[in-house]
């Protein structure tokens, strides 16, 4: 864990999840040229991700506040069904949402630091 709570570098678990997920989305032998290069890039992507010095977010500092209480219980249950019903594709989304989670708040933060109109207090955090 890093000082701010969260992780240098994409955590092994979430490689895991992201790598585990191509191998439950695509069962079968993965077949030709363009399967077998998407799966790779995807492959080197994730790997690369572990390695960087990409910020990511620890899920247990995920503080759920009193006042979106219903909305998280309503998005669950919308999610489980969902999620029951097409786990391969969910499965793939959600570890792949979560390994381009830190590479995407990074991009965020360094598109901010540049823009007109961003005060020095938001340039400083």
């Amino acid at each position: 864990d890093s000082k701010v709570g969260g992780f240098v570098g994409l955590p092994t678990p979430g490689a895991a999840a992201a790598m585990a997920s191509v191998s439950y989305l695509l069962p079968g032998t993965i077949e030709g040229p363009l399967g077998a290069g998407l799966v790779a890039a995807y492959m080197f992507l994730i790997s690369f991700l572990m390695v960087s010095l990409v910020p990511f977010s620890s899920l247990k500092k995920l503080k759920l506040r009193r006042e979106n209480q219903w909305a998280v219980v309503l998005l669950l249950a919308i999610l489980v069904p969902f999620a029951w019903k097409y786990s391969r594709i969910v499965f793939f989304i959600g570890s792949t949402a979560y390994a381009m989670s830190g590479l995407s708040q990074s991009l965020w933060r360094l598109s901010r630091r540049g823009s007109p109109g961003v005060s020095p207090a938001e340039k400083v955090a």
